[in-house]
């Protein structure tokens, strides 16, 4: 047993040392891009999932008797930031489905935040979408934009 045990043991000392890892590449924009993408298309279902249990558990009522809903919901535009203590913010949804601010910062998760609001550009206006979330106490204006995401970089430069 210890003979064996000492063959196993050399065997193991004798094995190459793993190599280093490689550092991380800096991410380009344009797969900064494909990976979100990539990541919107894995995710629709859930999607679909959660919207669906935040519809079945759209509201209640707060302590002093105003409704409130648990999730993100579409607000007509001239509701947007009517409250004084919730945040006004705007985002760009660009033509290859990056959502950024006026910055050009994907916003990552944007489901979470903002629900299903891809399906409701028209509803009120066009290009715009407007969507009220009372848990992170902010109205969203989601303005749609004719060019990428990559073309908005460029420009700005």
């Amino acid at each position: 047993m210890a003979e064996k045990n000492r063959e196993l043991y050399e065997a193991w000392r004798k094995e190459e040392p793993a190599a280093e890892p490689e550092p991380e590449k800096e991410e380009t924009p344009e797969e900064a891009v494909k990976k979100i993408q990539q990541e919107k298309a894995d995710r629709t279902e859930d999607i679909k999932e959660y919207v669906e249990m935040l519809n079945k558990v759209s509201y209640g009522k707060s302590s002093n008797g105003k409704k409130v809903h648990r999730g993100p919901y579409v607000i007509p535009p001239e509701d947007y930031d009517e409250f004084e203590d919730y945040d006004a913010i705007e985002l760009v949804l660009y033509k290859d489905g990056v959502l950024a601010d006026r910055e050009l910062n994907i916003v990552k998760d944007a489901t979470i935040k903002l629900g299903d609001f891809y399906n409701h550009f028209g509803e009120y206006e066009e290009d715009s979408v407007f969507v009220r979330n009372d848990i992170f106490h902010a109205d969203y204006e989601i303005l749609r934009d004719e060019q990428t995401y990559r073309e908005a970089l460029n420009s700005r430069n």
